[in-house]
């Protein structure tokens, strides 16, 4: 017997041997060795994978929906040339790359971004956090590193720490806020949605206080992805209501930020080829959704979230749309409705800056004094001025944008008086976003009508922003003549 076992043993030894041999002439023939990453309904598996440069990575969709693999960034994948398949493949399709360079290369679902993994390609120490030595990365790594850092914080310790990173990331890098701390926020509430469809359990989400930094952009970020998952009005609203409910102390807006989020969420990205181009097909569902809102000022939140998508979509050249410098806000003119089309302006608006040195006087001058609707015409410019201020918002001195809102025409000044003070809680620096207001509204050069604008203003986003609590407290820090704005009797228009 112990013969028949010895004769067995080297019978299986030997097998192995001439497998690994097959092996071995199999990778010295073809050049690689494959491995599969599977996208199913709850992300990737496995989301880490090690090779060794020269393999394959197939990456298989066996989920219920169409899939995109992409290097990070998203949604430009710039972080690994040619690591994009460039189209949605369908449930059963499989695509195939080769890695070449050693590294750690992030990936993600272009169609569900937050949705990530890793392959670590040949023998590089992946335990070193990009964080460590980040100054010297371009800005489009440094966003990279930002995004996953923050993303693994939120996936391993929840939101409050990943919130603490934020905090520590805006305060120490400048670039943070040049990303947009409302994009990053953003970019994190996408993270938690990935997180959220690991249990699909309400009860379990993570929303702290500190979700309200850099407005509102994680709840964007989150509902934005639940609602394109859940395109149902119905689910929509109730929803909604839910956050209301349970949140509405401690976040204050979160009512019109869940309206605005239906917006995001009912402009799918489209997988038919033949509507991209076409904005007014691509913004029909959200539209749809949004005319089933009965108060005003949530109808017109929702619709400026169906435009904030085309606007990303026209500054990245996606789905057919594009940024035409000298007559961008023409794609406004394609909805006739009234409502529709300044929400549209509104958004469009934004992105402006660039063409125009961020200067409030080139950009009366080139788009707004074109415009003959004078309520039109205040809407662009207060959506530029305040994002004149957002591109400065690590800056102390303001005064120069006061000025330039002087030159234009009177019906005009409020509106860029608005839009200037409107800008703080957007981008300033997490928690502290009142300190530079009330340092703006303060300013020696302000006149009294502009001064009560201002101090009007910020106390209206302070009370969409802050607990009845915190806004008491900042009120200390009014002149005595407009802490009445402090009240909330007071009903804004």
């Amino acid at each position: 017997m112990i013969d028949g076992m010895k004769r067995n043993r080297k019978i299986i030894l030997g097998v192995l041997v001439v497998s690994v041999a097959f092996i071995g002439i199999f990778v010295f023939l073809f050049g690689e060795a494959n491995h599969d990453i599977v996208l199913r309904d709850d992300g990737f598996y496995p989301k880490k994978f090690a090779i060794t440069s020269g393999d394959s990575v197939i990456f298989l969709n066996k989920s219920s929906h169409a899939f995109w693999p992409a290097s990070d960034n998203h949604p430009d994948h710039t972080m690994y040339e040619g690591f994009d398949v460039g189209r949605p493949l369908n449930p059963g399709e499989t695509w195939t790359f080769t890695f070449e360079k050693d590294g750690v290369w992030w990936f993600h679902d272009h169609l569900r971004p937050y949705f990530r993994g890793r392959v670590v390609v040949g023998d590089v120490n992946e335990n070193v956090t990009c964080l460590s030595n980040i100054e010297s990365t371009n800005l489009a790594e440094k966003q990279a590193c930002w995004e996953r850092e923050l993303a693994n914080t939120l996936e391993e310790n929840g939101a409050s720490k990943a919130f603490k990173l934020f905090s520590e990331l805006y305060s120490s890098d400048s670039d943070f806020s040049v990303v947009g701390c409302h994009w990053m926020a953003h970019k994190l509430g996408e993270a938690e949605y990935g997180r959220y469809l690991q249990h699909r359990d309400f009860s379990k989400l993570d929303f702290p206080p500190e979700t309200v930094y850099c407005g509102y952009g994680y709840y964007h970020g989150f509902l934005e992805h639940f609602l394109r998952d859940n395109p149902d009005y119905t689910v929509a609203q109730n929803f909604c209501q839910t956050l209301i409910r349970d949140l509405e102390d401690e976040v204050p807006r979160i009512r019109l930020n869940c309206y605005h989020a239906i917006g995001h969420g009912f402009v799918p990205e489209p997988l038919d080829i033949e509507v991209w181009g076409n904005p007014v097909k691509l913004v029909s569902p959200a539209l749809a959704a949004c005319q089933n809102i009965q108060e005003a000022d949530a109808r017109h939140e929702c619709l400026q979230g169906t435009f904030n998508v085309i606007a990303d979509w026209m500054w990245n050249n996606q789905f057919g749309l594009y940024y035409p410098e000298d007559t961008p806000l023409e794609i406004c003119e394609l909805f006739d409705d009234y409502e529709v089309s300044s929400a549209c302006y509104y958004e469009v608006a934004m992105r402006l800056n660039p063409s125009v040195d961020n200067n409030i006087v080139r950009a009366y001058n080139k788009y707004i004094s074109q415009i003959p609707d004078t309520l039109i015409a205040g809407t662009v410019l207060n959506s530029f001025a305040a994002s004149a201020v957002g591109q400065r918002i690590l800056e102390s001195d303001f005064s120069d944008l006061v000025y330039d809102c002087r030159t234009v025409p009177t019906y005009l000044q409020t509106d860029c008086m608005k839009g200037l003070t409107g800008a703080f809680i957007a981008h300033g620096e997490p928690e502290k976003e009142y300190v530079k207001a009330l340092d703006f509204c303060n300013m020696d050069i302000l006149t009294e009508g502009e001064q009560d604008v201002c101090y009007w203003n910020i106390i209206r986003t302070f009370k969409g922003a802050y607990t009845s609590d915190k806004v008491g407290q900042i009120c200390m820090k009014v002149p005595e003549s407009y802490k009445k704005y402090c009240s909330y009797d007071i009903v804004y228009q």
